[in-house]
């Protein structure tokens, strides 16, 4: 089992790029929480105690009940997001769990992740990121959390940096169609900065910028680029990393 403080959910970086619009930064924490649980799991139904819960999203005295409706709340909206396969000739859509049940007599859920998404937290190759719940769950700003999960995933690099243009960002992050420039600034940027530097050394965030289409107007900003230092404990998972087969990875060969 491991120690307070270190639990590391592993999943496909197909969920680091899934919006989560209308979440709360505590709905984002129980979402995290439930993916970590449901490792290793399969299809299987598994059972959670809210006390673990709660533990886990680092809910401080958030109590049995504020808790549940909490998980309520984050549940309704969970079944809102859904996968779409297509082809020329065929969509199918797909949400994430199949069955979800709240207890609240004895203080439990009950979760199965639809067959079609096993491979999310399960079948784990090279295209995966490592997510520490602790540190996430420190963040009070949506923006951050979302952030902090795409920094995570290039954390072994040598020199990690994420670039991003700045519909992606918008989409990414859910930020609200009526923020200017000015407000990502200091509600996202800014806010983001001072959080999220306590856990990326050296963290810059750079503005991107293209010309005007005409000859005249000020450069647009295009997107943004977030730098950081890699620590020394992330080089050596990447020395690591690089000597495992590309096959299937068990969970417990991932360096963290």
């Amino acid at each position: 089992k491991m120690k307070k403080g270190n639990e590391i959910v592993n999943w496909s970086n197909d969920l680091t790029d899934l919006p989560f619009k209308n979440f709360t930064a505590n709905e984002v924490d129980i979402f995290l929480a439930i993916c970590y649980k449901c490792q290793r799991q399969g299809s299987n139904l598994v059972k959670i105690g809210l006390s673990e819960l709660e533990q886990l999203g680092n809910f401080n005295a958030y109590g049995k009940q504020r808790l549940g409706v909490c998980v309520d709340s984050m549940i309704k909206k969970l079944l809102k997001l859904y996968f779409v396969d297509r082809d020329d000739k065929h969509y199918e859509y797909f949400t994430l769990f199949t069955k979800f049940r709240i207890d609240c007599e004895d203080n439990f859920i009950e979760i199965s992740v639809n067959e079609p998404f096993i491979y999310l937290l399960n079948e784990l190759r090279s295209n995966y990121t490592s997510i520490e719940l602790m540190e996430h769950a420190q963040l009070a700003s949506i923006y951050s959390k979302a952030i902090y999960k795409k920094l995570r995933q290039f954390r072994n690099q040598k020199n990690p940096y994420w670039v991003v243009g700045i519909d992606d960002f918008r989409r990414l992050l859910c930020i609200p169609e009526g923020y200017r420039m000015c407000d990502i600034d200091n509600r996202v940027l800014a806010v983001a900065q001072k959080e999220l530097s306590e856990f990326f050394a050296d963290l810059k965030i750079t503005k991107l910028y293209e010309k005007p289409n005409g000859k005249r107007g000020r450069n647009k900003v295009s997107g943004f680029k977030f730098s950081y230092t890699a620590s020394q404990s992330d080089m050596q998972n990447k020395a690591k990393s690089s000597k495992l087969d590309d096959g299937e990875l068990d969970l417990d060969d991932i360096p963290f």
